[in-house]
């Protein structure tokens, strides 16, 4: 399962506009081996750890924390949807739920 192509941002006139890049997984047992092919890789550094670089990392951690966020919403609301009709299944109010639990 070979991953064909992975594009990178690069700022330098040198650098191509993307990188090919050969991957292969071999699962043995409970353990997943990657095997990275990217010799032409070498030739060009790794980016500087900048302002923008720590700038862009944020942007991405907090857009992450806003889906987990609104996941967890969601989930809750359903939750809370599915008591309801529960609730309204077998004619229980929500005070007789938390006097008499099952």
């Amino acid at each position: 399962m070979p991953f064909e192509s992975l594009a990178c941002d690069a700022a330098a006139h040198d650098v191509p506009d993307d990188v090919k890049v050969q991957a292969f997984f071999k699962p043995a047992g409970d353990k997943l081996h990657l095997l990275v092919r990217g010799a032409l890789l070498q030739k060009f550094p790794l980016p500087a750890l900048d302002a923008a670089l720590l700038a862009s990392a944020m942007r991405w951690l907090m857009l992450i924390l806003v889906l987990g966020g609104l996941a967890w919403l969601a989930r809750r609301a359903l939750r809370q949807r599915r008591g309801n009709e529960e609730r309204k299944a077998t004619g229980e109010t929500r005070k007789e739920k938390e006097i008499n639990p099952r």
